[in-house]
């Protein structure tokens, strides 16, 4: 009923308001890029790995991350490039951001054609994470699973919308202290 109290309620439905239109605003920007698969062109895996990681060098550096990367068997896939450099990057550096403690990342990506497309698979030594336990909430939005101050459980729900919106598919094996294998399938 007092004045100060109606100022509190005024301001805090202000801030409310600017709250939800800025968050209508980056859904509306992530519908927008995850709208991308119009934008369909043959990439080089080799260049997009490497732009990758000179993106982030200071962070492999750091890390001491070891990577074995194999293209040989499909060096180029049909995707949209934007996408296919998201994917890149979050599950590279989710590799170095959940490597064990005192253990380098030891990153292994290959690719290889299969009769349902080309394949992709992104595997490390990592902290891994309880399958049985968080199978169903992987690539959802916000679903952390560890207590890495850097998770924000937006990387796999990206990864995985932009696989969905490629045509493509996702699947997952991890166990704790024995890393995780990510095995994306571009049906081209």
């Amino acid at each position: 009923q007092d004045e100060e109290t109606g100022l509190y309620f005024e301001l805090l439905e202000k801030s409310v308001h600017q709250l939800k239109s800025t968050l209508d605003e980056q859904v509306d920007q992530i519908k927008d890029t995850l709208s991308l698969k119009t934008n369909l062109e043959p990439i080089n895996l080799n260049e997009v790995f490497h732009s990758i990681t000179d993106s982030i060098r200071s962070l492999i550096e750091d890390s001491k991350a070891v990577f074995r990367v194999n293209f040989s068997e499909a060096g180029q896939l049909l995707a949209n490039n934007f996408s296919l450099q998201s994917i890149f990057l979050n599950l590279i550096s989710n590799s170095i951001k959940y490597a064990r403690p005192g253990i380098p990342p030891e990153i292994t990506i290959v690719s290889k054609k299969t009769a349902e497309g080309i394949q992709i698979r992104f595997t490390d030594n990592g902290i891994g994470f309880d399958m049985d336990k968080n199978k169903n909430k992987l690539f959802g939005l916000n679903q952390v699973f560890s207590q890495h101050s850097d998770s924000k459980g937006i990387g796999l729900y990206l990864v995985k919308n932009y696989m969905n919106n490629l045509g493509g598919n996702i699947e997952v094996t991890s166990q704790i202290n024995a890393g995780s294998s990510f095995t994306l399938t571009f049906k081209n």
